[in-house]
């Protein structure tokens, strides 16, 4: 009894003990958040927040000067011979002989031999009709002794001359008889001169499909020929060019293949619109087109180039900085953006030709659909390039600090 009493004290003595423990731990442990709680807001690091840069747009100028200005229409067409021939013989026959340029390519000058029809039946028919003209040259001979016989018979017996009586008719028919006869020769010489058949002008064979031995005659097409003196090519104005071209207006031509400029003039206009697209055809004739470097080729492609009319105080300027066909965008000394407006002349694919009021120091050449009247821009593309690095560098360094003020929290 005396030892369960006396283990009583010592058990509650335990018990405090481990109360007091307890407490201290746990005053050290609030201690221990206490400090790093204040050492955590201590530490913490401070958030700077960055204005955002102010970065002006970069935008490309140029200065608009007003003077004459023709309107430049652009276009282009295929080459074609001026003048062309389809060569056929005008008599009929064997073809005995061709000459050796008679194929495609081949140039042939004026009155050079191109084909050989056989003769023997036009040679004949130019002795006979030579042999009918000396038959009516004899009979008309007869005729006129015969009159003159007849004229003396008259004075003689005295009796009254007619024309019956002076044979006059008989006369009047070998005379004529004569006639036809020395025509029929001539018709005949002429024919057999026409077996001979040769280039009407200074061409290039651009067809030829006969041979010798085939008979020939007035349907036989014997070579196309296209004249070498002028070519023709034929270009097409779009309804909006219409009104600024006439005949004249000088027109610059390069070849599509050889990169050759010629110089030439419209000479002359269709007389009619192409129904279906509305156009208008021109034709300019270049001169001797076989005598540069690079001979002209037929059907080949020229891109042109027509100096159309002159218009007074206008300008070309690029499409991209004309803003629906009626004003566009300027750069005033202050950096600050305002419109201008145009007058729009003629529309090419890459410029247009414009008028203005007054002439523009500095043409915005691109105009953006952000812009707005009193903007500010700017035409030094490094400012704008520094700009926009010093935005990136904030916006850089903005993360960075988010960053560490996360990892903090975290912690």
């Amino acid at each position: 009894m005396a030892d369960s009493a006396q283990s009583i004290p010592d058990k509650l003595q335990k018990q405090r003990r481990n109360r007091l423990l307890l407490l201290f731990f746990g005053i050290v442990l609030l201690a221990v958040c206490i400090l790093t709680v204040f050492y955590w807001f201590k530490t913490k690091p401070t958030y700077q927040s960055h204005p955002p840069a102010v970065v002006l747009p970069f935008v490309d100028t140029m200065p608009v000067t007003l003077s004459d200005n023709r309107v430049r229409v652009s276009t282009g067409g295929f080459v074609t011979a001026k003048v062309t021939a389809n060569v056929t013989p005008q008599v009929s026959g064997k073809l005995i002989r061709l000459s050796p340029q008679l194929i495609v390519g081949a140039k042939v000058s004026q009155g050079d031999f191109l084909a050989q029809i056989d003769t023997s039946d036009y040679q004949a028919a130019v002795a006979n009709a030579n042999a009918n003209v000396a038959n009516a040259q004899n009979n008309y001979a007869q005729a006129r002794g015969q009159a003159r016989q007849a004229a003396r018979d008259i004075k003689r017996l005295g009796l009254k001359a007619t024309d019956l009586n002076l044979r006059k008719p008989q006369l009047a028919a070998a005379k004529a008889a004569i006639n036809n006869a020395e025509a029929q020769a001539q018709l005949a010489q002429t024919n057999l001169q026409r077996t001979t058949v040769t280039a009407p002008f200074d061409a290039t064979v651009i067809g030829s499909d006969v041979a010798v031995g085939e008979t020939a005659g007035p349907t036989t097409l014997l070579a196309t020929l296209a004249s070498n003196d002028f070519y023709t090519v034929k270009l097409t104005v779009g309804n909006q060019a219409i009104k600024f071209i006439t005949v004249g207006n000088s027109v610059t031509l390069t070849d599509s293949i050889y990169g050759t400029t010629y110089r030439a003039n419209i000479t002359r206009i269709a007389p009619n619109l192409d129904q279906q697209n509305r156009t208008l055809s021109v034709y300019v004739d270049i001169a001797n087109p076989l005598q540069a470097q690079h001979p002209l080729l037929l059907n080949s492609y020229l891109n042109a180039v027509i100096e159309g009319s002159r218009i007074a105080n206008s300008a070309y300027i690029p499409n991209s900085a004309i803003v629906g066909n009626q004003y566009v965008w300027i750069k005033q000394a202050d950096d600050t953006i305002h419109q201008v407006p145009i007058t729009l002349v003629y529309r090419q694919n890459n410029q247009s030709l414009v008028t203005t009021e007054k002439p523009i120091a500095a043409l915005i050449t691109h105009a953006k659909d952000s812009f707005s009247e009193g903007q500010r821009v700017t035409t030094n593309r490094t400012i704008d390039q520094k700009e926009e690095k010093s935005k990136r560098e904030s916006e850089r360094q903005d993360k960075e600090q988010q960053s560490k003020a996360q990892q903090g929290r975290q912690t």
